[in-house]
């Protein structure tokens, strides 16, 4: 009964210790920070940019000339009270006067003149959205490039620290055949000198990660410590897509904002030519409201009144021709304009789909090189270890093999950032298409 009593105790005890031991686990697992992802980089440069403020502000300032140019659809209603002295009606010596008029002015018709000015400020709207929506295609493809480039620049500080692992044990191995008395003292210096140059690279490498942080951090607001945790090179990135050359440039030329904000503002232009034609047309007002005069040689006057007002510049100087024709040359200039970036447009998708295409063959030409020159560095590991193989046919196998695998990494980053500068003319993630 007794030994009973002290298992349950022990088991008891037992338990304990390991509610204790995953209490005190579970907080810190808990407390590790999640790595940062590349949609967390580019909310975060979307909400702290300001260059994209700048366009969101001139965004808004454009709705409210849509506004402003919709006012003039509603009458004019103002009112005018004055008082004081003249002799035009004065009795004896009383020269007082005054008069309050209350009055609403309605333009009724000048060739639908108003009608081009609210069209002129909603096109103008339009372009600024346009070049809004430009602003954060922009940002958002370089937060995308910092970010590719981040991951490229860890993992090759990942590849030389790997390198300086292998150039250590090559180093081990040059030394035991030494003591061995099977090597000479110069393949140890040499393996010495590859260990050095190994971890010389690899501090280059951690600078030039350090440096791509900064500049990471600077777009997106987030410090570079927190960046640091961002989540890790994935050498499987490849995704199918069967969307054609035809599909992808008909998108690019009804999405790219850059081409959107140049057309409305032609069609802007448009507008304020008709707004300038049409001044030339009389324009037919309608005025209403009520008045009251005073002055001492009459009683009070007052009473309403109802008119229809035709008012029409006969004569300006040739005002209205040179401000339509000045008008028709930047309606002229902003259609060259579009024709040039519509052209832009056509050769930039033609050659970001011959870049994508080219770093996927680089990508699978570099996945085929590694597997060779892992087997030639085992080769030559294996060569050297048994006596047969010099150290310079190592360190030229392990060189071989460091390099395959940087270009590998250069090839999968340059896929993602050429399919994102391919996705900044489409304005689309093709895979969603």
């Amino acid at each position: 009964m007794r030994f009973i009593c002290h298992v349950n105790k022990g088991i008891t005890m037992n338990r304990s210790l390991i509610l204790l031991f995953f209490s005190l686990l579970t907080p810190m697992l808990r407390s590790q920070p999640q790595p940062v992802t590349l949609d967390q980089c580019i909310e975060a440069a979307l909400t702290s940019n300001p260059t994209l403020k700048r366009a969101a502000g001139n965004s808004a300032e454009a709705a409210v000339g849509v506004n402003l140019a919709r006012s003039g659809r509603y009458a004019t209603v103002s009112t005018e009270i004055a008082g004081g002295f003249s002799d035009q009606y004065r009795s004896e010596r009383n020269y007082e006067t005054a008069y309050a008029r209350l009055s609403a002015n309605q333009l009724l018709w000048q060739n639908n003149r108003l009608t081009a000015s609210i069209e002129q400020a909603r096109f103008a709207g339009k372009a600024a959205e346009a070049s809004f929506e430009a602003a954060i295609q922009e940002i958002i493809v370089s937060v995308k490039t910092l970010f590719f480039i981040c991951q490229q620049q860890q993992q090759f500080h990942t590849i030389a620290g790997e390198n300086v692992t292998r150039a250590g044990i090559f180093l081990q191995y040059a030394r035991e055949r030494v003591n061995a008395g099977l090597g000479r003292r110069s393949e140890v210096l040499k393996a010495e000198s590859d260990l050095a140059e190994a971890l010389f690279d690899q501090n280059a490498a951690l600078n030039a990660y350090r440096k791509v942080l900064n500049e990471l951090a600077m777009l997106t607001g987030l410090p570079s410590d927190q960046l640091a945790g961002h989540a890790k090179w994935e050498s499987d990135t490849l995704e199918s897509s069967v969307i054609s050359k035809d599909s992808i440039l008909k998108m690019a030329l009804t999405q790219y904002p850059e081409l959107q904000a140049i057309l409305n503002i032609s069609y802007s232009q448009e507008s304020k030519i008709k707004e300038v034609r049409a001044a030339r047309y009389p324009g037919v007002f309608l005025n209403t409201g009520y008045e009251w005069n005073y002055s001492p040689l009459t009683d009070d006057q007052k009473g309403w009144f109802a008119l229809v007002t035709l008012r029409w510049d006969l004569f300006s100087g040739k005002a209205n021709r040179y401000r339509e024709k000045l008008e028709y040359l930047k309606k002229d200039n902003y259609h060259f304009q579009a024709e040039e970036m519509q052209n832009y447009v056509v050769r930039e998708v033609s050659n970001r789909i011959i870049s994508l295409l080219e770093t996927v063959e680089q990508i699978n030409l570099t996945r085929s090189l590694l597997k060779t020159t892992r087997e030639n560095l085992a080769v030559a590991q294996g060569q050297y270890m048994a006596g047969t193989g010099s150290i310079l046919e190592l360190t030229d196998a392990r060189l071989t093999d460091l390099q395959t695998q940087k270009n590998n990494v250069q090839a999968v980053t340059g896929y993602k950032i050429a399919r994102a500068n391919l996705e900044r003319l489409t304005g689309n993630t093709l895979e969603k298409q």
